[in-house]
């Protein structure tokens, strides 16, 4: 029986590594993740990496130009799937005026198809985010990791107002 990919997904999000799609092999950004483990997931078509609850499509912006239709593809393929959908984009054009047109368009897809855009100008940083990613987005620490936690004792909330 064949997995959809709701539920490939779904198991993906609860394994304790960042789960690769076999598309992403060759990918320089790979030797760069160090501080969580990854592993490709031979089922994962729809996402090329599950970091916890994000789902990460990953494009350079040097493949953009030679495939234009490609990243609008890709963000309607995935559709209302996941929690967090991110486009993970690596600015590796050199020319300014193609990377502006470029970041344009994308910025406009992922308006379009809701998914966060995230702009990294190295393989090391792509990593990074998708690092981050899986630490706040596994369930274990999520947005309570990063919020204020609240006072509720009356004195020492007037302390912090005064």
């Amino acid at each position: 029986m064949d997995a959809t990919a709701a539920q490939v997904v779904a198991l993906a999000a609860q394994a304790s590594t960042i789960q690769v799609s076999p598309k992403q092999k060759g990918n320089p950004l790979l030797q760069h993740i160090h501080l969580v483990k990854w592993e490709f997931c031979d089922n994962l078509t729809v996402a090329d990496f599950v970091c916890g609850n994000s789902l990460v499509v990953f494009v350079s912006l040097k493949f953009h130009l030679l495939k234009g239709s490609y990243v609008e593809r890709r963000l309607k393929e995935m559709g209302k799937l996941g929690r967090l959908r991110v486009l993970l984009v690596h600015a590796d054009d050199p020319d300014p005026v193609g990377t502006t047109k470029s970041l344009q368009e994308i910025n406009k897809l992922c308006f379009e198809c809701d998914f966060t855009c995230m702009l990294a100008w190295s393989d090391a940083e792509c990593a990074r985010y998708l690092e981050t990613l899986k630490a706040y987005g596994d369930g274990k620490r999520g947005v309570a990791a990063i919020t204020e936690k609240a006072e509720t004792e009356f004195l020492p909330r007037a302390h912090k107002v005064g």
